[in-house]
């Protein structure tokens, strides 16, 4: 309910929230990792690791493997996200030098670490269940109180940026604001209750998240940095017009999507995440990093081609302008659009 409360009313009021949550966060991190110090030998904090019949294998190279793998997958699902996060922003600087260093160093690195060793310390990886053992019954319920706290911001953030994208269908642009937040947490009411399938599954969920963004991530890099050196139409991306400069064929990009399903299907092949099934190639390379090189060249080699010698696409400079009376053509189709 209170996300649903502050994401109904914009990106202003957790913009304010995340101002002191952020913070917070770390000071409370930092208490935790004081407190497992005093309670565990630092030695021993290092060495402490989970039962060998919980882990996921008793290879240390395949489980480096599968923690490196856990992270790429963590981290592509972030390409959307920052992608959404420039509508709040005025310059590129301001969204990838916080998050690499909130996200990437802070969060990733040092507050993954501190959970990590108090979910093995206390054998069980809900922090409803460390925390308080941690902290005790009453100081441990203040800090698990503040780290729901903390999730809210994360949370708000995720839901406007998801609503913002399916309001791109017309008949989801037609419902309330406030009916469409509900809609996306409708899901998240649901596994509120089943905390322990969710904690149990998330490796898995986070690397399926990796399958579906490893080609898109590939592509997107690919285009933009190297294809388009980093320029686009602006007008040409909300027109909907095969005039446009990136109509491609009937509006779709076949290529992108060809190389989004091979990529897919590679990363499957090298890791399955239901069953932990791994190539050997696996163990030394894991899968999101080759897979997403792959296909990054091979979205390169067929766009040159087979869409630049075709006109499609907008790469050159001349498709830019669609026609001699660009001006009218802009115009007419951003007024349709918008």
């Amino acid at each position: 309910m209170v996300v649903w409360a502050i994401a109904s009313k914009g990106p202003w009021l957790f913009e304010r929230l995340s101002n002191y949550i952020a913070p917070g966060h770390m000071v409370i991190t930092v208490i935790m990792l004081a407190i497992l110090l005093v309670k565990f030998d630092g030695a021993a904090l290092f060495s402490i690791n989970v039962p060998p019949s919980e882990a996921y294998t008793e290879d240390k190279s395949q489980a480096f493997a599968y923690a490196v793998e856990f992270g790429v997958a963590n981290s592509l699902t972030w390409w959307p996200v920052l992608g959404g996060l420039t509508r709040l922003v005025k310059r590129p600087k301001q969204i990838m030098g916080p998050s690499v260093l909130g996200i990437g160093v802070l969060g990733a690195a040092f507050i993954s670490a501190v959970a990590a060793f108090a979910g093995a310390a206390y054998g069980t990886a809900d922090p409803t269940i460390w925390i308080i053992q941690l902290g005790g019954r009453v100081f441990g319920s203040l800090l698990m109180a503040f780290v729901l706290t903390a999730n809210i911001a994360t949370m708000v953030i995720m839901t406007y940026l998801g609503a913002v994208s399916i309001q791109q269908l017309r008949f989801l642009a037609r419902i309330r604001w406030d009916i469409v937040i509900a809609l996306i947490l409708l899901p998240g009411v649901i596994f509120a209750f089943r905390t322990e399938w969710l904690l149990e599954k998330v490796i898995q969920w986070l690397t399926y998240d990796g399958v579906i963004f490893v080609g898109i991530t590939a592509i997107g890099i690919v285009d933009y940095f190297i294809l388009r050196r980093q320029q686009h139409d602006v007008d040409g991306l909300f027109a909907k017009s095969n005039a446009g400069p990136y109509w491609f064929w009937g509006g779709v990009n076949w290529i992108a999507v060809i190389v989004s399903i091979g990529a897919a299907a590679l990363y499957l092949w090298v890791y399955n995440p239901i069953t932990l099934a791994t190539q050997p190639v696996f163990r030394y390379l894991g899968a999101g990093i080759p897979v997403m090189l792959i296909a990054g060249a091979t979205y390169w080699l067929l766009t040159k081609l087979i869409a630049i010698p075709l006109g499609k696409g907008g790469y050159t400079s001349t498709q830019m302008l669609p026609n001699s009376d660009s001006r009218n053509w802009r115009r007419s189709n951003l007024k349709v659009e918008l």
